[in-house]
């Protein structure tokens, strides 16, 4: 149903009573201009408070948005016989999308079986749980009708008009209304698919940019793909073959190794764990050590490979109703006690924030310490999980909570770390595979609709507080679909390939980015308050205090305000103000993240001076013992030598470039993957310098070095080098990551100075372009300082108090910084034109 046409107005009492709404169109401003002797007609005056009011309207709607400012709480009638029907509503301001203000200063009282759509439900007497809104929109009311003395279209002298205009506000019900989109990516898909039949596992080294995908092109035969995770283009070199299918693939942590599950060569052969080199084309071709039987995988459903923080890995292997799970070392060797087996089938296989290896079956939570022999393993009752087909730990810096895909009954559940709190979503088709964001916030789920593979984006936040829309729209992306993952973009492998899909919404600061101008076409109704479970007669109730299970209010004949959920609140600035000094004092309110990994050893101090001799004293008296004394604070971190830098330039530092004009572009290239949209003209700049000659009042002759900013707007060319940190082999790409960029320099004749020579300066600010860290994987800042750490480095290799770091060139092996995030990276050439 739609919301309803009926408002309860208020102070708009009155022979004129309610205008029209007004629509939200925009008009050129257009004031008055005031002269002695001007005539002052009624239109003059409209368009004296029009310039106003629309000034202030346009201020509001396109500086603060819409929603309400402050109060309008909807609480509870203190009368028990009115609480079926009637609410409260206090004191307070809102503004709608076309920037009207909407003020109400004293409590009303509304009515809800006063609305038509109500009344409609009340009539129809269905057995139905419904979803109401109560809003508030604005109003303007005709007042104070006055005779009109002279009216120039009639006769008639016995006319009344208003002669005031009310600015008020009108209530409103929607029920069961079409709720927003979930707070979750939108799939938008993304070109062509990568064209790889029989693509069945995925895996990434997000510090090398690689994408490995296992793919069945044969009967019986298996191979794993390499792809550059910018371009995905295929890496140079052949795919890796096996004699039988791929099962199921993983990375170590540095991207340095792959291990692959093959499948056996025949059904009563177990599959056998492969270990490969990836650091070369020609590593990537055989395996480090003779690959081993996985223990448990003779006759599997399932296998499955975890990798752990130290770089070894777990292979979870599924056969009927039993599951083993065995321990392997970062070289591919089993780890000799570390097995495990487990009369339940598994689903899923993830690690919790305190390293325990978590699992999910029918009735129970398994949980595993893979550094105890024999696993330690553990369980715990989890009675909503009847059916299991895949499971993750959302982990975030509050407690970990359990996601996971129920088969018989086709949902999405969501729980908490205990297995209490469960909240589902029906998903209509069967589940196959499930991916949880870093955060717990935000799901992804592949489902089969009828042999057709779908995926859809789900709101985990919404689903744990209980609301309905948590999902979002489903994209189809074709037959065979059987896994998915994520990094910066969607990757779902399925029979034809690998589909790609960017995730829309997953940016939380391109909302500061350009974007067009909010607007309306008609003033809205401002959310105040939802009643979920709704029916005839049941009380309106305030939220109870701890929570209370939404299933026993209904029963009790409860519906609680809710009026948190849908209403949209506008801080004012100080508000925010008041928040951002709260965070300033507080270190850390925003939640205790995860313990970052250790800095690299300090240099070591210098040897202190020897103390004088001193002439031996008289033994003294046993003395009492003292106090135990503080802790001491923590030690300054270590220098980071993993974060990003520059590593190579297309230009000769501090050198004259020749008589002829340098190459028309110029490249900078980083050793790690970099974000592309933070290669912009806020970031990087160009100064082009000349030196004139200015004469003062006193006839003295001063040479002066000019600077000039050079527009880079178009100017900058995100790309990918073909060799590593090699400016020459640079190729514009496109994608989220890059690991160089191009600037394009226009003719430099008309810079050139008196000295015939155009100075060039590169200024690189390293504090606002965003890179992977090699070891963690993580965000940092480009380490960008042009004198770079010593060759070899000091540290961690040994001091060298005697050698001075030079600039750093191109082609050489050093990059920028001295261990630390941020800082600028600055170099300048003179060229002779």
């Amino acid at each position: 149903m739609g919301h309803s046409e009926h408002q309860q107005h208020h102070h708009c009492a009155g022979c004129g009573g309610p205008m029209p709404c007004t629509p939200c169109t925009l008009s050129t401003p257009l004031r008055n201009h005031y002269f002695f002797g001007k005539l002052m007609d009624v239109p003059d005056f409209e368009i004296e408070q029009a310039y106003l009011v629309e000034k202030f309207k346009r201020h509001h709607a396109r500086l603060h948005g819409s929603g309400v400012v402050c109060g309008l709480e909807v609480d509870q009638h203190p009368n028990p016989a009115c609480q079926p029907r009637h609410v409260l509503v206090k004191p307070g301001m809102a503004i709608d999308c076309c920037g009207n203000e909407i003020l109400v200063l004293d409590e009303e009282t509304v009515d809800l079986y006063g609305f038509p759509d109500v009344k409609k439900l009340l009539d129809e007497q269905e057995p139905q749980d419904h979803l109401l809104q109560l809003c508030i929109r604005y109003r303007e009311c005709t007042t104070e009708e006055v005779p009109i003395l002279y009216d120039e279209c009639g006769c008639d002298d016995t006319r009344c008009a208003p002669n005031r205009i009310l600015e008020s506000y009108a209530f409103d019900v929607r029920v069961d209304p079409e709720l927003p989109l979930p707070n979750a990516p939108a799939l938008e898909w993304r070109g062509p698919p990568l064209a790889l039949p029989g693509a069945s596992a995925l895996a990434f080294d997000v510090a090398g940019a690689r994408l490995y995908v296992a793919a069945t092109q044969a009967p019986g035969v298996g191979s794993v793909h390499r792809y550059d995770l910018g371009t995905l283009l295929p890496l140079a070199g052949a795919p890796r073959t096996f004699t039988r299918p791929v099962l199921a693939i993983a990375l170590s942590p540095d991207g340095t190794r792959l291990y692959a599950a093959v499948a056996g060569a025949t059904a009563a052969d177990p599959a056998q764990l492969h270990t490969v080199d990836t650091t070369t084309d020609a590593a990537f071709q055989v395996d480090v050590v003779p690959p081993i039987d996985i223990p448990g995988s003779v006759g599997a459903t399932s296998l499955k490979l975890v990798v752990l923080a130290s770089g070894g890995s777990v292979s979870i292997a599924v056969a009927g109703a039993s599951t083993t799970l065995q321990a392997w070392d970062a070289g591919g060797a089993v780890v000799a006690g570390r097995q495990a087996v487990v009369a339940a089938a598994l689903a899923g296989g993830a690690l919790r924030k305190d390293g325990r290896l978590v699992a999910l079956a029918a009735g129970a939570l398994h949980h595993f310490d893979t550094t105890a022999a024999g696993l330690d393993p553990q369980t715990l009752a989890v009675a909503a999980a009847l059916a299991p087909v895949d499971f993750v730990v959302g982990t975030s810096t509050g407690p970990d909570v359990l996601v996971w895909l129920e088969g018989g009954t086709e949902e999405l559940r969501h729980a908490a770390a205990d297995g209490s709190a469960v909240k589902s979503a029906a998903l209509g088709d069967p589940p196959l595979a499930l991916w949880v964001a870093p955060g717990a916030s935000t799901a992804i789920v592949l489902t089969n609709d009828g042999g057709t593979t779908q995926v859809r984006s789900a709101d985990l936040a919404r689903l744990a507080a209980g609301e309905t829309g948590v999902l979002g729209a489903a994209q189809a992306v074709g037959p065979g679909g059987n896994a998915l993952a994520v990094e910066y973009r969607l990757y779902v492998a399925y029979d034809d390939g690998v589909a790609l899909f960017d995730l829309i919404g997953t940016d939380c600061g391109a909302s500061l980015d350009p974007h067009a101008c909010p607007g309306c076409n008609t003033a809205d109704c401002i959310v105040l308050a939802t009643f979920a479970r709704w029916r005839p007669d049941r009380r309106l109730l305030d939220p109870a205090v701890p929570a209370s299970d939404p299933a026993a209010d209904a029963q009790n004949g409860i519906v609680r305000i809710d009026d948190t959920t849908h209403r949209v609140v506008l801080p004012s600035v100080a508000d925010l103000a008041a928040a951002l000094r709260c965070l300033l004092s507080r270190p850390g309110a925003g939640g205790e993240g995860p313990q970052g990994p250790p800095g690299p050893q300090g240099l070591p101090g210098e040897d202190g001076q020897d103390g004088e001799d001193g002439a031996p004293g008289a033994p003294g008296a046993p003395g009492t013992p003292g106090e135990d004394g503080q802790p001491g604070r923590d030690g300054d971190p270590g220098l980071d030598w993993d974060l990003p830098h520059i590593c190579d330039f297309s230009w000769q530092h501090d050198t004259p470039n020749g008589p002829n004009e340098p190459p028309p572009e110029l490249v900078v290239t980083f050793d790690t993957k970099v974000l592309a949209k933070d290669l912009n003209d806020r970031s990087i700049f160009v100064q082009l310098g000349r030196i004139n000659t200015r004469t003062t009042d006193g006839e003295e002759r001063i040479r002066l070095r000019c600077w000039c900013d050079l527009d880079l707007t178009e100017r900058i060319t995100p790309g990918n080098t073909q060799e590593e940190c090699n400016a020459n082999t640079f190729k514009r790409s496109g994608g989220p990551f890059v690991t160089a960029f191009q600037i394009r320099l226009p003719l430099l004749g008309a810079f050139r100075g008196e000295d015939g020579l155009v100075r060039v300066r590169v200024v690189i600010k390293g504090d606002f372009i965003r890179g992977v860290h090699r070891k963690t994987g993580e965000l940092r800042a480009v380490d960008a300082d042009h004198l770079p750490t010593l060759e070899p480095r000091s540290p961690p290799g040994p001091p060298q108090p005697d050698v001075t770091p030079e600039w750093m060139q191109p082609v050489d092996k050093r990059h920028s910084g001295d261990g630390i995030e941020g800082g600028d990276f600055e170099s300048w050439f003179d060229v002779k034109v």
